[in-house]
């Protein structure tokens, strides 16, 4: 699972064990920082515990499309789409983050938001963040006003180990940033 304090994936996660284990299954959860490389842990843990398949809670579908031809056994990428990855071992459950960010800003441009706030992981490591941005970005038209994107710290710094899904993380990566801006 990747985001070790992601509470979304907290509520999905307990969901599924109890799902698996009232099959006659055991679930064994790995939790992996947002940057990590899940096909990489997945490669391994085929190798050592020799799983009958794996629910990849996240991911980054570079790693994937990289990596996955390794994974012998029945895989789900969950919360990820991967149509465009042909592995006939792999399928995934998702939603369209690029479609969410727009389809989001333009919800609060027709409720009259002009100063828009876009809070996210790290663009450069993970493309689900990426996407956000970019759609966010995509859905506020010229129109609106000044649609730059504004830069904050770097999100990888002064992390303590924190997952960038985890709340505090972000503050304070963000060094409490959002708190000091106006009229948003």
């Amino acid at each position: 699972m990747k985001g070790a304090f992601n509470m979304f994936f907290a509520a999905i996660l307990e969901r599924m064990q109890s799902l698996i284990s009232c099959s006659g299954y055991s679930a064994e959860v790995h939790y992996l920082d947002e940057d990590a490389d899940e096909v990489l842990v997945g490669e391994q843990l085929q190798r050592e515990r020799k799983p009958l398949g794996f629910i990849f809670l996240g991911g980054n579908t570079c790693s994937f499309e990289a990596r996955f031809s390794a994974i012998a056994v029945p895989s789900v990428l969950a919360t990820t789409l991967a149509d465009h990855l042909n592995f006939g071992n792999l399928s995934s459950v998702g939603i369209d983050d690029t479609a969410a960010g727009r389809r989001a800003a333009r919800f609060l441009l027709s409720r009259g938001h002009r100063r828009i706030a876009v809070i996210g992981g790290n663009r450069a490591v993970s493309s689900i963040s990426d996407q956000r941005g970019t759609a966010a970005g995509h859905g506020i038209p010229a129109a609106a006003g000044d649609c730059r994107p504004e830069r904050g710290p770097s999100a990888g710094t002064d992390r303590k180990g924190c997952s960038s899904a985890d709340a505090r993380g972000e503050h304070r990566a963000s060094g409490g940033r959002i708190c000091r801006l106006r009229n948003i």
